[in-house]
């Protein structure tokens, strides 16, 4: 089996947890193999897209037969690392911050969750799907002696800029931010990836009109 060393394109990488997430519920159906047609049909993406998008990952397709489900499964899983996660904190653990805690504890997402943060003392103590939420003033004896690799923020606009700093000299890498805050812009020395739902249902608006 060949191997692809070459680095994938953003738009592609992009796409990849896409089939990883799709190649894992075909796993789960006992689906033994699958073709890029299918895949097309599951995705919306073009069938020559996929081939192109796997393409940088492995090269397992046979023409005629499409891919093996258990070998695709395995490299999307190499190449997102998902079977060697990464150690993530989140911060703010209100509404969306419990919502976002309790599908990363069961979904395979590339990391592992190992702490929870918020600022209102009141929380201090609660769990969120057995992990306690710690105060912030704890935060940075905890990264100190945790090493994380990942923060996700569920804070306010108002609160992410200060937060990212902090998480930076703290170790942090990579920044999942749910914030309205474009931390992706002011933080380039960071592998941030901005989540803003008012801009997809903005999006979405001017699609239905």
């Amino acid at each position: 089996m060949q191997i692809k060393n070459s680095d994938i394109p953003i738009p592609s990488l992009r796409r990849l947890p896409i089939y990883h997430r799709v190649i894992e519920g075909l796993k789960r159906k006992n689906v033994s193999k699958v073709s890029s047609h299918k895949l097309s049909q599951i995705t919306g993406f073009t069938a020559s897209q996929i081939r192109q998008d796997i393409s940088f990952v492995c090269s397992i397709g046979q023409q005629g037969y499409g891919y093996n489900v258990d070998e695709l499964y395995f490299e999307l899983s190499r190449v997102l690392k998902t079977t060697n996660p990464l150690k993530a904190i989140l911060i703010g653990a209100g509404n969306l911050g419990r919502a976002v805690a309790s599908n990363l504890m069961t979904k395979q997402a590339g990391i592992n969750l190992i702490g929870i943060f918020d600022k209102n003392e009141a929380m201090s103590g609660k769990l969120i799907k057995e992990i306690p939420i710690r105060n912030l003033y704890v935060l940075d004896e905890f990264c100190h002696d945790n090493s994380p690799k990942v923060a996700i923020l569920c804070i306010p606009e108002i609160d992410a800029r200060t937060m990212a700093t902090q998480l930076r000299q703290l170790g942090i890498k990579g920044i999942l931010n749910f914030s309205e805050a474009n931390l992706s812009a002011e933080f380039p020395d960071l592998m941030v990836e901005d989540v803003s739902f008012s801009d997809s249902l903005l999006s979405l608006r001017y699609y239905l009109e």
